[in-house]
């Protein structure tokens, strides 16, 4: 029960993220972990800040328990992942950090409308700290979602990407691209 929601979260996850988006009780949770980590499939993790956290063993077991969901399966863990994280970050406000995991859960959990905001929020973080690269991704997974919204807000949300793309500094065929959008 506890696997599939940790693999589709990634290689690296927060015991508290895992019990939150599946509404999992702590101590299920705990005995869960207990039994993972005695059979070697997960291992405990310090790189995720202060925080307990756990990474997967061997990256190949955590692909095989996210291959081994259905899809319409995945598409729900992903969907209320995003949800889960969303409610978070409304309740933390002025802390984007969450954004950018929102972004990739809700595209995959096909919420288009909160991929493409979640995205832009990311993305203007980025660009605040300088992180151009990684905005760049983030507006470019936003543009791609933009395509579903209804098309007062697909024009407004596109712009704002696309200047988030012109600010984090787009070379190349993608520069005369966003030029010509």
């Amino acid at each position: 029960e506890f696997l599939p929601w940790a693999a589709a979260l990634g290689r690296s996850f927060k015991l508290s993220t895992v019990a939150q988006v599946a509404d999992y009780p702590l101590t299920k949770l705990l005995t869960a972990i207990e039994q993972l980590e005695q059979r070697g499939i997960i291992r405990p993790s310090t790189s995720l800040g202060d925080e307990m956290g756990y990474d997967f063993a061997h990256d190949i077991v955590r692909q095989v328990v996210y291959t081994q969901l259905s899809e319409p399966r995945r598409q729900l863990v992903h969907l209320q992942i995003a949800q889960k994280l969303n409610q978070q970050l409304q309740q933390q406000q002025n802390n984007d950090d969450l954004a950018s995991d929102i972004a990739h859960h809700a595209a995959l959990g096909g919420d288009r409308a909160l991929a493409v905001s979640a995205a832009l929020t990311a993305a203007e973080r980025g660009l605040k700290l300088f992180a151009y690269a990684e905005a760049l991704e983030l507006a470019q997974l936003g543009i791609g979602e933009c395509q579903a919204l209804d098309p007062q807000n697909r024009v407004l949300f596109h712009a704002r990407l696309l200047r988030v793309c012109v600010l984090a500094g787009v070379k190349g065929d993608r520069a005369t691209d966003i030029e010509k959008d």
